[in-house]
């Protein structure tokens, strides 16, 4: 029995490919960059705070400013207090198997306390445990 020998190419390295997961990563990057800009434009006068310290940022955290008037901001768009709800159990639902993201709360020094109890309470329920408080450092 005779057998055709098969003409097989070999297999090199692809590019494009590579280049596809470049350019996914890097606008994930600018995207997310952008965003954590626009946390930090909202005016709020954080609490300062000798205690505290300076921990880096993850793309996954959640910011959840508190504006002086009670007004509860996650990046561009003002929310309620049912629609954060709903967010954060969406989201939780999402990371099920996982560990969920971090919530940092940045919470105008002159809010009202009870807007902020309010907050970790939608984050209790929301199954979300991994909440910070942002202050800035006393000079």
């Amino acid at each position: 029995m005779m057998f055709r020998r098969s003409s097989q190419e070999e297999v090199g390295f692809q590019m494009a490919p590579m280049i596809d997961i470049i350019f996914t990563l890097l606008l994930f990057y600018i995207v997310t960059t952008a965003l954590q800009q626009q946390e930090k434009e909202i005016t709020i006068a954080l609490p300062q705070s000798k205690a505290g310290e300076e921990k880096g940022r993850f793309p996954s955290e959640i910011v959840i400013n508190v504006t002086e008037a009670g007004d509860i901001v996650v990046g561009p768009e003002k929310l309620t207090l049912e629609v954060l709800s709903e967010k954060l159990k969406q989201l939780a639902e999402f990371y099920q198997d996982s560990m969920p993201p971090a919530v940092i709360v940045r919470g105008d020094k002159k809010a009202v306390y009870g807007r902020i109890v309010e907050i970790l309470d939608i984050c209790a329920q929301a199954s979300m445990h991994n909440v910070s408080f942002v202050s800035v450092e006393k000079e």
